[in-house]
This record gives structure tokens, C-alpha cells and sequence, in this order.
């Protein structure tokens, strides 16, 4: 950030920071132009290996203090929060050098109306998703060698779609500026939202 760059409110502020954090949070879900459309969702796989992957924001409900995002049933990440629902996700965006990492449990679901609303919210570009008659992962004899007799039809494709919902358990947020940066954390209490500074 050039110094001439007027400082946010929320530089020194923890309140405001946690706020703009659920701002950004929101604009993620709604603007696929946002660098928060897109962040990585990390689990443990049943070895104890971390596995991250890029993933698309759904939902966020800051009232729950939930984080949606879809899955195929047949994904790793489902198998891997069978063995450990502890999950985070990583968010960045560049432009305004903010990184936000997020954890919590996850949880998995494949039926009930959460599930029946976020498919019925889905493109058909998005259900495309989950028409492979092959799960995700599969070895395969070579790209491109899916043929159209192994698509599946829209009702076999719900089958093999889902959601997974992480519960925020702790918030850590990193602001990067030229004047001086911010680090800060809020952990969910009986109280609510605890934050403290950070050292960068």
C-alpha cells in the first residue's frame, strides 16, 4: 500500500475488522469476480495427511456461523470428514492484501432441506457437475474418453451432490499494508466474538 493511501476504518479497530471480514465473506458467495469466490478448503485425510483443494463459496450464514460450499458425495473431502470433521478455509485477495483463515468442524449432508434448497439454487452449467457417471478422482484411460452414454440424467446427477457446512470456530485475519500490518483473531465463546491483536 502506497503511504499516501488513506488508512481503512478498520485498520486499528477490532470490531470493524471482524465486520469486514463477514463483508467480504457475503460479496464472496454473491460475486464471482471476488478473490473470496474461490478459496481453498483443507480437511485430513485418513492417513493424518492435510488435503487442500479450490472450492467455490455458496453461503455464508454469519448468523449460524456457517460457511457453504457443494461437493460431490463421491469427492475426498467427504471421505475425509467421515474420519475428522476438523476442516479451514483460506482466503486472499490480493488487491486488498487481506488473507482470512477460518476453521471450525465440518459437516457433510446429502438430504433435508438445506441440501433440496442449494440444488434447486444450482445452474444447469453447475449440475453438470454431477452428472459423471465416474466418481471424482477416478483413473481413467485417458482425458476426454467420458462418453455421452455415461452422463447421467438430472435426477441420478442429485444423487451425487451435497453440501458441507463449516461452523466458524476462530477467524484469523492478516491485512498487509506499507504503514504497518495487522494481524488479529476472534474465537467464538458463550460470550460471542473474542478477538485480540496479533503480532504480525
Amino acid at each position: 500500500m502506497p503511504p499516501d493511501r488513506p488508512r481503512p476504518s478498520y485498520y486499528d479497530d477490532l470490531e470493524l475488522s471482524l465486520e469486514e471480514a463477514q463483508k467480504l465473506l457475503t460479496r464472496g458467495c454473491a460475486d464471482r469476480r471476488s478473490a473470496f469466490h474461490t478459496p481453498a478448503f483443507a480437511s485430513v485425510d485418513q492417513y493424518g495427511h492435510p488435503q487442500a483443494r479450490t472450492v467455490v463459496m455458496r453461503g455464508a450464514d454469519h448468523t449460524s456461523r456457517t460457511l457453504r460450499i457443494h461437493t460431490d458425495v463421491r469427492s475426498g473431502k467427504v471421505l475425509d470428514l467421515a474420519g475428522n470433521q476438523r476442516a479451514a478455509m483460506l482466503f486472499y485477495d490480493e488487491g486488498a492484501k487481506l488473507q482470512l483463515r477460518i476453521s471450525g468442524p465440518a459437516a457433510f449432508l446429502s438430504t433435508g432441506p438445506a441440501v433440496e434448497q442449494a440444488w434447486d439454487g444450482s445452474r444447469p452449467m453447475s449440475r453438470l457437475c454431477y452428472s459423471a457417471a465416474t466418481a471424482p478422482g477416478s483413473i481413467i484411460s485417458a482425458p476426454g474418453t467420458q462418453r455421452v452414454t455415461d452422463t447421467l440424467s438430472d435426477v441420478e446427477a442429485r444423487q451425487n451432490f451435497g453440501i458441507v457446512l463449516l461452523k466458524i470456530e476462530r477467524i484469523e485475519w492478516l491485512y498487509l499494508a506499507a504503514q504497518g500490518h495487522r494481524r488479529a483473531a476472534w474465537s467464538w465463546t458463550e460470550n460471542g466474538w473474542q478477538g485480540e491483536w496479533l503480532q504480525p
